[in-house]
């Protein structure tokens, strides 16, 4: 398994409407897919599966996942 860095929205005082930055580490074990359900049918979606430290898993969007190198 590799670890991971999960990023989260932060709302900037100058510049663009938000930045990334760093949350939390995890451990990635794979990628799934999920899907969220809409009037038209349900919307399929990938996701990154994670481990936390504290052994809870939890699935993350792809975009908020940078791989740390090295590890």
């Amino acid at each position: 398994m590799r670890k991971v860095m999960v990023l989260k929205k932060q709302y900037a005082t100058t510049g663009p409407a938000f930045i990334m930055v760093d949350d939390y580490e995890a451990l990635f074990h794979c990628w799934g897919a999920d899907y969220e359900e809409f009037e038209s049918g349900p919307g399929n979606y990938t996701v990154a599966i994670l481990e936390k430290e504290d052994g809870s898993v939890v699935l993350e969007h792809p975009s908020r996942v940078r791989f740390i190198s090295g590890e």
